[in-house]
C-alpha cells in the first residue's frame, strides 16, 4: 500500500499508461526487495549487490542507492547492461519490443552516463564478434 492505495504488482506489469508516481515509487523498490528476497538463499547470498544494484547508473543518477561510477559492484554494472538489452528488445505492455541492433546503438550512446562504458565496449565488441546472433 502506498498513499493509502493498493498497487498490485499484476497492476503494474500489465499496465500500458504511463506509470503514476505512487507506481513508480513501487517500482524502485524492487532492487531492495528482490535483494531481501535472496539474501539468506546460501547459492544466491553472493549476488545480493548486484540484484540490489542493479538499477544504479554509472554517472550516480540510479537507485536505490545513488551509487556512482566504480562504486557500483561489478556484477550489478553488468546485470545493468544485460537487464537493460532483455528489456529492450523484450515487447512488454508498455512498450513493443526494439530490434537488436536499436536496442544495441541505444545501449552504447548511453555508455559513460547509465552505463559502464567499458561494459558496453565489451558488448560492443561481442556484437561485432557475431557472439549476440
Amino acid at each position: 500500500m502506498i498513499s493509502g492505495k493498493f498497487i498490485s504488482a499484476a497492476s503494474i506489469l500489465f499496465k500500458t499508461a504511463p506509470f503514476d508516481p505512487d507506481e513508480w515509487e513501487l517500482v524502485r523498490k524492487h532492487p531492495v526487495t528482490s535483494a531481501e528476497m535472496i539474501k539468506d538463499v546460501a547459492f544466491l547470498s553472493d549476488c545480493v549487490p548486484f540484484v540490489r544494484h542493479h538499477h544504479e547508473r554509472w554517472d550516480g543518477k540510479g537507485y536505490p542507492d545513488g551509487l556512482m561510477g566504480e562504486d557500483i559492484p561489478d556484477g550489478a554494472r553488468i546485470l545493468c547492461v544485460a537487464d537493460s538489452l532483455d528489456a529492450m528488445t523484450t515487447h512488454h505492455s508498455y512498450a513493443s519490443a526494439r530490434s537488436l541492433d536499436e536496442a544495441l546503438e541505444n545501449i552504447i550512446s548511453l555508455a559513460g552516463s547509465q552505463f559502464d562504458p567499458t561494459i558496453v565496449t565489451t558488448l560492443q565488441s561481442l556484437w561485432q564478434d557475431g557472439h549476440l546472433d
